[in-house]
């Protein structure tokens, strides 16, 4: 009888250690640990105010509740993640709490079923903010991903990691069903803000910002929508890398109020992808705005689409806007102007530097529109057009219509149309700069991007965590 009167006192502390709040609410480890094992789906498992510290799995169907990201903290106390979340036939919920993950990350989930995160505040010393893989769906809005990256400016950012651990990236979707996303906001990662892999997506609101690698990629065969994304500040480091967003491997990325501009290298960079953007402001990027390779087939169709009033790709280096090897690219109801110079590797040529800095460039393509356009004070040139095929043979005819594109202001010339032919001409409307066109020569070109430089989607997801 008294072993059985002991065994109730015990248990009964342990109940009051999770019912400080009079609603079953845990403050410590060993409370949360036992609620959720014994959490069945539909329930909700709620955490007082302060910092508890341990590692946790969340069963399928079962709603984690926090005080407030401000309030609650779920900190890492050992190897693995803070939160092990399973999904199943009904979500799993984590929600209103804040996750301060060590060198494996924050929260890892699987399962075939929904997840839904709300207003959390996560940051990492390594791995992933949040890597969902293969799950049914994921629902996210109001996420705040930190990754532990210290800056030092030296002529140009340089990303440096502080102490030996890198948090790889803020938020990985790999293979779901379906993703919805708002308001996703990333810093300090050394690979990726947002990997969408294979995944249908719709994504609304959110900044990735001062990290290395890029800003947002979308890999694979999968239709992705991005709207009021700014992707800023992606640096190289001691890498050739640094995007705003990177589209390959077939993605179909739409992108509405989009903008990217103080990269490392490009803006936007599409390998093999399509999609439409309206009113891309891509800007300040210090090698390339928007870099086309790759895309679209002779006779596929539209492949990717640039429109809207609101279209700005003023103030680059390099390149402004090129097509590099590819076909049905248009752009619309833009305005190109001060693209500065930028050494570049020319196309063709494995060594050496030129100065480059020209408003658009198309190397090897066809079936374009260009509409509506105004090329101002671009320091190189306003149009660009290279016949050359990848074994820089000339000749290529480049099916292009120019309607409404107009050149002016300062620059070295006006149009070029070398190793080939231009089924159209923009028109140059600054004396000087036709003048110069009529001297003739040929202007290097930017070679491709090779996706080497790059960070592979496969490596940043199979990191062991």
């Amino acid at each position: 009888m008294r072993k059985l009167f002991l065994v109730l006192l015990i248990a009964a502390l342990a109940l009051a250690a999770c019912s400080e709040d009079g609603d079953n609410t845990c403050t410590d480890a060993e409370c949360l640990t036992a609620a959720l094992s014994d959490a069945k789906a539909g329930s909700t498992v709620k955490v007082g105010a302060g910092t508890i510290e341990g590692n946790f799995t969340v069963p399928a169907g079962v709603t984690l509740e926090g005080a407030g990201s401000g309030s609650t903290v779920l900190k890492a106390a050992g190897a693995g993640p803070v939160l092990e979340v399973t999904t199943g036939a009904s979500a799993t919920v984590i929600r209103d709490l804040a996750v301060e993950g060590g060198s494996t990350g924050g929260i890892y989930a699987s399962g075939d079923g929904a997840l839904t995160l709300l207003d959390l505040d996560i940051s990492v010393a390594g791995g992933f903010c949040v890597k969902a893989r293969e799950i049914g769906s994921l629902t996210a809005e109001n996420l705040e991903l930190s990754g532990n990256v210290t800056q030092d400016v030296q002529g140009t950012i340089q990303a440096k990691p502080n102490g030996e651990l890198w948090a790889l990236a803020g938020l990985a979707v790999v293979k779901v069903g379906q993703a919805e996303l708002k308001n996703i906001n990333g810093t300090g990662f050394a690979s990726c803000g947002v990997l969408l892999h294979r995944t249908p997506t719709v994504w609304d609101g959110g900044e990735m910002r001062e990290m290395v690698g890029s800003g947002v990629h979308v890999d694979g065969r999968a239709a992705v929508t991005l709207k009021n994304v700014n992707s800023h500040d992606i640096w190289g480091g001691a890498t050739p890398f640094g995007y705003g967003l990177v589209a390959s491997n077939q993605a179909e990325v739409n992108t509405e109020g989009l903008t990217s501009k103080d990269n490392f290298v490009a803006g936007m960079l599409f390998d093999h992808a399509t999609g439409e953007h309206i009113d891309a402001v891509v800007t300040g990027n210090h090698s390339r705005g928007v870099w086309i390779q790759h895309c679209g087939e002779a006779g596929g169709g539209p492949s990717v689409v640039f429109s809207g009033t609101g279209t700005d790709l003023d103030n680059n280096l390099g390149v402004a806007f090129g097509v590099y090897h590819s076909a049905g690219v248009s752009l619309a109801d833009a305005q190109i102007s001060g693209t500065q110079g930028a050494n570049h590797i020319p196309y063709g040529q494995e060594t050496g530097m030129v100065q480059i800095g020209d408003a658009i460039e198309i190397t090897y393509s066809d079936e374009l529109t260009f509409t509506d356009l105004v090329l101002d004070n671009n320091t190189r040139a306003g149009v660009v057009v290279d016949g050359r095929d990848e074994q820089g043979a000339a000749g290529h005819e480049t099916n292009v219509t120019f309607s409404n594109v107009k050149i002016s202001g300062d620059g070295e010339r006006g149009f070029a149309d070398q190793h080939g032919t231009s089924t159209s001409a923009p028109e140059v409307i600054t004396p000087e700069l036709q003048d110069a066109d009529a001297l003739g020569g040929i202007l290097d070109v930017a070679r491709g991007l090779g996706m080497g430089n790059v960070p592979v989607p496969d490596n940043i997801i199979d990191v062991p965590t």
